[in-house]
């Protein structure tokens, strides 16, 4: 993805002339026209970014299965903590867990209990221990900004964005940003609902959290990876060499501070809060949260003992006890038995019809209509119901819970693409998405 439209022409041609007998690359790679392919990999398997939310909608690793089916081809899918759907239906290779060294403990805060935020007394203990006698820690905290919301605590108002029904996050710089359609408006002293200067900052995000180390931590050097910092060619890999090179320093940042980085010496990991991602209304959302936990345990202690901490404002909650005790096997039985009592991947497939447009009543219309036409079809019909504002686009949705995707898909399509005209003089767009990855 980092290649130019020429060094991607050069690199097809050196593919296809069989210059180039191994191809390394994004979900894209799987199309490479590599001559008698042998082996697929997919790294990190349960990685949503596997699916392209864009047309061509596909999913990397359902073209890999097929590719190597008429290709002949074995395909490996690797994983710390593979998807349901994955551990459901493939032969599995289990390596034996990490090969330098076990996992370190698992230290679960509970926030209810501790009077700091987003820094509790057991993990500034853990930092301090680094800044007297070094080392390093990776801290996740998966929001951006000072803080995700601004409230007025007397009219009870939350400051939002102009074009999408969401909270405007305050940054460093003093401005509100909407991280949608990038909006954004100075912060204000008084309340623009009731004029009362009673506005406060709800929650953290990465760069409060990196002024919190600063003032308490000056001997540790910080690295904070986000997408406000990282957003220019050759600033990520410059931040990760600043971190490696550092005895003593905190990697700080969003999920991608994750995602299969390898350094040495670090000896704590800590994820800040572990509740941003538990709540969303998603089937998919405790399977996230758990991931998340587990792959950030492994970047601590792989060449010397380390610690992991998670703060939580819900220890008992299934994901994050369950990753408190690396019980992968555990988490997806659990997973695997709810999603079949309630219809979901892999036990049946999703058919989401998402219709947008300019007014708040035109999407809904539209797919009470559809609806009304599948209501024969071999699938259990939830909705429509209305979503979030986005960039000034009123949303709502149509799912369908089903054995045959295709037909039912298909079928969507027909009834969509004869509505087309009347469609697009209203403004409305439609998008029909097999098994999409958030709902």
């Amino acid at each position: 993805s980092g290649l130019t439209e020429a060094e991607r022409r050069d690199e097809r041609e050196r593919i296809t002339a069989g210059e180039a007998r191994v191809v390394v690359g994004a979900r894209s790679a799987v199309f490479a026209p590599v001559r008698k392919l042998g082996l697929i990999c997919v790294d990190e398997e349960q990685d949503a970014s596997y699916k392209q939310e864009s047309d061509p909608r596909y999913d990397a690793r359902t073209v890999a299965a097929k590719r190597g089916v008429l290709e002949q081809a074995v395909v490996v899918y690797g994983s710390a903590t593979p998807r349901p759907e994955s551990w459901a239906t493939l032969e599995r290779l289990d390596l034996g867990g990490r090969l330098a060294r076990p996992l370190p403990p698992v230290r679960v805060v509970d926030l209810r209990r501790e009077a700091g935020y987003p820094l509790s007394a057991p993990l500034l203990a853990e930092l301090g221990a680094l800044a007297d006698g070094g080392g390093k820690a990776v801290l996740l905290l998966n929001r951006r900004g000072v803080a995700p919301a601004l409230h007025c605590r007397a009219c009870g108002s939350t400051i939002r964005c102009a074009n999408c029904d969401v909270a405007l996050t305050l940054h460093a710089d003093g401005r509100l940003r909407c991280h949608h359609c990038a909006y954004e408006e100075p912060a204000p002293e008084l309340c623009p609902t009731c004029g009362a200067a009673e506005v406060a900052r709800l929650g953290a995000g990465t760069e409060r959290l990196e002024r919190e180390l600063r003032a308490r931590l000056p001997e540790l050097e910080l690295v904070r990876l986000d997408a406000d910092v990282v957003g220019r060619p050759g600033e990520l890999a410059a931040a990760l060499r600043r971190f490696a090179e550092s005895d003593r320093a905190i990697l700080l940042g969003t999920q991608m501070v994750a995602k299969g980085h390898h350094f040495e010496g670090v000896a704590l990991a800590a994820v800040v809060d572990a509740d941003t991602g538990m709540g969303l209304p998603d089937f998919r959302a405790e399977e996230r949260t758990f991931q998340l936990v587990t792959q950030l345990a492994g970047r601590s202690g792989r060449d010397a003992p380390g610690k992991v901490i998670v703060q939580t404002f819900a220890p008992d909650a299934r994901p994050v006890a369950l990753a408190a005790r690396h019980a992968v096997d555990e988490f997806l039985a659990g997973e695997l038995e709810r999603r079949r009592e309630l219809g979901y991947p892999p036990f049946r497939h999703l058919v989401r019809v998402l219709v947008s447009g300019p007014d708040p009543d035109g999407p809904t219309a539209v797919l009470r209509e559809l609806r009304a036409r599948l209501e024969d079809a071999d699938a259990d019909l939830l909705g429509p119901a209305p979503l979030l504002r986005l960039r000034s686009r009123y949303r709502a949705q149509l799912l369908a819970k089903t054995d045959a995707p295709r037909p039912v898909a298909a079928r969507a399509g027909r009834l969509l693409a004869a509505a087309a005209q009347a469609m697009r003089r209203d403004g409305l767009t439609a998008v029909v998405d097999v098994d999409p990855q958030s709902v």
